[in-house]
């Protein structure tokens, strides 16, 4: 990765956030593995093929292996999403590049030009700069062999168009083919990862994204095998802008549906939670610490870290003698997402440039008083209402604020509610005020601007930062109800 952490991937694309018409959603299912990763770290050794064989029988038969080379076949274990089950497929040895193998599966047409420009990026762009911003894979790793099998083939996702399934499965890492087939028997005793060829376009900018999100993947699993999903996908998602192919096509998922749990993984809107994470990682990127190699730091501490979620980002905050915290994170992030403006609070509340035309739209506009409202709010996520307070410019007024305790795995959630005043034509600094809140209520006075014709109110919904519970807690807490009111107090 050229020395500019962000700037660098930026140049390469600026924000253009379209849709083309027929456009497939792309899902990667590495997450469907997470539980059984988990429990590989828990209950199997992570041995190499020779280490185990010595282990178990005192032999090393693969000193004298002989090496891969084109034209080679082999039979590989692959994953059928829509089955949810394995099958064996033959493919054949296409090209060997200095940090990769090519395979093709049996009875596919890849044109040769694609294959030398995906041997290309991987070796030139891919695995450089990913090992470089995120650490290492196992290597020689399970087989003794620095390459990375990349395994191309035409993944079976149920991908149908004809029948209205536009979605397909793009790539995934399976932490499975890490372990001796003795102990897993779908394992290919390689460090892998299974690239789709159909409907994806082999050696496209697309197709080379995956290659950099599923890389992370491995790389994360190298380090920290029991990750929350939810994490290693931003981390992911990151990847794919940070190797320079753009920021990824489902943030729009999630500007259709920001009403979305971080931190759950749900499968109630998919894309939307690839959208979100993304940006999440992209803004804690940006905005953690003030240099590249700081920030390349930082989220090296980040996958390096053995504790998941936010007790893995709290302590490689803490590892780096950052001053900030999850919850100071959180709601900056959320608030950002809706006001996009880092002129004030030291860009705390906006991106940066390859995104400054992002805005969440509030969910909720009124346009005359009472300005008074209910609603709810999901667990790790946040809603916005937009006020007209034309009628209130320089007076005082009185916000009031109720939210609802919502338990799970023996925790409670919490809020943070800013009050944001700006300008309808941005030419004045916005002023945000969180609100002091105290046994889940809030009643504070503000004194409003001449020059802000506009308010807008963002409820943030926390949940428990405890690695035991964190998921659980994001996944069983229902949305919390909650009011708030806005009255004059004053015709000054």
């Amino acid at each position: 990765m050229p020395t500019s952490f962000i700037r660098a991937a930026c140049l390469l694309m600026l924000l253009t956030f379209c849709v083309l018409p027929g456009y497939a959603e792309i899902i990667d299912v590495t997450g469907l593995f997470a539980d059984e990763a988990s429990w590989l770290a828990d209950n199997v050794a992570k041995e190499t093929r020779d280490e185990f064989l010595f282990r178990t029988a005192g032999i090393n038969a693969y000193a004298d292996s002989k090496p891969p080379e084109v034209g080679d076949v082999e039979v590989f274990n692959t994953f059928n999403v829509s089955t949810n089950t394995h099958f064996k497929i033959r493919a054949q040895l296409k090209k060997i590049g200095r940090h990769c193998y090519i395979y093709l599966q049996e009875g596919k047409k890849v044109d040769s030009n694609a294959i030398s420009r995906i041997v290309s990026e991987f070796d030139g762009r891919i695995y450089p700069s990913t090992r470089s911003m995120f650490g290492t894979e196992w290597s020689p790793g399970i087989d003794g062999d620095t390459r990375i099998t990349l395994l191309l083939l035409d993944i079976q996702d149920g991908h149908n168009p004809q029948q209205g399934r536009r979605g397909y499965t793009a790539g995934y890492f399976y932490p499975g083919d890490c372990y001796n087939r003795k102990k897993k028997a779908e394992s290919n005793e390689r460090e892998m990862l299974y690239l789709d060829i159909y409907p994806s376009v082999p050696g496209s900018a697309e197709f080379m994204s995956v290659v950099a999100h599923e890389f992370q993947h491995m790389i994360h699993w190298n380090n920290d095998p029991k990750e929350f999903t939810w994490v290693n996908e931003s981390l992911s998602q990151l990847s794919q802008f940070l190797c320079g192919y753009g920021h990824p096509p489902q943030v729009q998922a999630f500007i259709r549906n920001p009403h979305n749990n971080l931190a759950a993984w749900s499968n109630d809107d998919m894309i939307a939670n690839y959208g979100q994470v993304y940006l999440w990682a992209y803004y804690i990127s940006i905005r953690i610490a003030s240099t590249d190699e700081r920030r390349r730091a930082f989220v090296r501490r980040m996958v390096a870290q053995t504790s998941q979620g936010f007790s893995g980002l709290n302590a490689a905050i803490q590892k780096q003698g950052i001053k900030n915290n999850v919850r100071n994170l959180f709601r900056s992030f959320c608030l950002a997402n809706y006001l996009n403006d880092d002129r004030i609070e030291r860009g705390a509340y906006g991106y940066d440039k390859p995104l400054a035309k992002l805005a969440l739209r509030p969910e909720l506009r009124l346009d005359k008083p009472p300005f008074e409202v209910k609603g709810r709010v999901k667990c790790w996520a946040s809603r916005a209402i937009q006020i007209n307070s034309a009628s209130l410019r320089g007076q005082d007024v009185a916000v009031l604020f109720a939210g609802q305790p919502v338990s799970a795995s023996n925790y409670a959630n919490s809020f943070d509610v800013a009050l944001v005043t700006y300008s309808s034509d941005r030419k004045h600094l916005p002023v945000v005020t969180w609100l002091d809140i105290k046994d889940f209520k809030a009643s504070q006075r503000v004194r409003l601007s001449n020059v802000h014709d506009r308010m807008m109110m963002v409820v943030v919904n926390r949940g428990p930062e405890v690695m035991k519970v964190e998921q659980a807690f994001a996944r069983g807490a229902a949305p919390a109800a909650f009011t708030f009111a806005i009255r004059r107090t004053s015709t000054a």
